[in-house]
């Protein structure tokens, strides 16, 4: 449940009712608080290791990167700075306004971005990544969390966000009635999230919001969700063709309600055994069913998995790469 603290004078008033049309705004506020309480504005939560199973403020993240999610009081300026890193990994900045909606996405070695004019909303949160080659090796953990560390948001005004008196128990209650509908997707479509005026509002967007916060836009990202309808009594497996794209690509398995339950539950294609004609069998299950096998990923009951693309190909983006049946081993 979401635990927040507000003054006895606001806790008085009449809490605001969350619909579908203040929805986003709702999970943005409620993300918001969260990361000033955890360290402040312009530093908010850090993850410094591989995103834990016992701390995971959102639904469906993953151990792909590195992350930070840092509120922003935008209203007398701000500039981000992102530190030199090696070419070859995959660093960005995401700004997402106080709706959900895109900003902007920035990359660069060793840039610095000034924006002297307040975004469309006041408050918005700045997420970096920074790519895991392999979250389990201390060495690439340690390198990424540099580069986590010299990105630098500095903002005129560092005032908090006032507390808003959202109906808190309403709002998970819609965010949890997306949950059924979600099973039926496949690849998010592309007007599920980006910038004001291209997104599917009140449907695909609040879908979104709900079920993948913080995701990019298609043209950043591919998300393509896939629900099996299997269980945890055998080995399953699947030979994944390697989509194209500029960066990377990963898959992360999820409990029924969007969460990681191992230390064993995400693979990307830097981690992964390659087989001669560059395909990539995974293979889902335990140890004890699957073997001492290579691309070996953790199930559990209701389990479903997210296969993300980075920085995709157009082909990804129209929908032309699919992924292959699951299938008993």
């Amino acid at each position: 449940a979401l635990s927040l603290s507000a003054s006895n004078a606001l806790a008085q008033e009449a809490p605001i009712p969350v619909n579908v049309q203040n929805f986003a705004e709702a999970e943005m506020d409620a993300r918001i608080f969260r990361f000033i309480e955890a360290g402040g504005m312009n530093h908010g939560l850090i993850f410094e290791e591989a995103t834990p199973t016992d701390i995971q403020p959102v639904p469906r993240m993953n151990r792909d990167t590195l992350y930070g999610a840092i509120p922003v009081d935008t209203s007398k300026g701000f500039t981000i700075t992102i530190p030199e890193h090696q070419d070859d990994r995959y660093v960005s900045v995401y700004l997402l306004d106080n709706d959900h909606k895109t900003i902007g996405v920035l990359k660069g070695s060793d840039t610095v971005h000034t924006f002297e004019e307040q975004a469309d909303t006041r408050y918005i949160v700045v997420i970096p990544r920074i790519q895991l080659f392999d979250a389990q090796d201390a060495t690439d953990t340690s390198i990424a969390r540099d580069i986590l560390n010299g990105v630098v948001v500095k903002s005129g005004s560092t005032e908090p966000k006032p507390m808003v008196n959202w109906d808190w128990e309403g709002m998970l209650e819609l965010r949890a009635s997306y949950d059924d509908p979600f099973k039926a997707v496949t690849q998010y479509p592309n007007d599920w999230q980006g910038a004001r005026g291209t997104v599917d509002l009140y449907k695909g967007h609040n879908m979104a919001v709900a079920t993948s916060w913080g995701l990019f836009p298609s043209e950043e990202t591919v998300y393509i969700a896939q629900s099996p309808e299997l269980g945890t009594d055998t080995c399953y497996t699947a030979n994944y063709e390697q989509p194209e794209n500029t960066a990377f690509w990963s898959v992360t398995v999820y409990t029924a309600e969007g969460y990681m339950f191992s230390d064993n539950n995400n693979i990307n294609s830097a981690s992964t055994d390659k087989n001669e004609d560059g395909t990539v069998t995974i293979n889902y299950g335990s140890v004890e069913q699957c073997g001492d096998v290579t691309n070996r990923l953790d199930t559990t009951d209701g389990w479903n998995l997210l296969f993300r693309v980075y920085e995709p190909a157009q082909s990804v983006i129209d929908g032309e790469y699919t992924l292959p049946t699951i299938v008993a081993k």
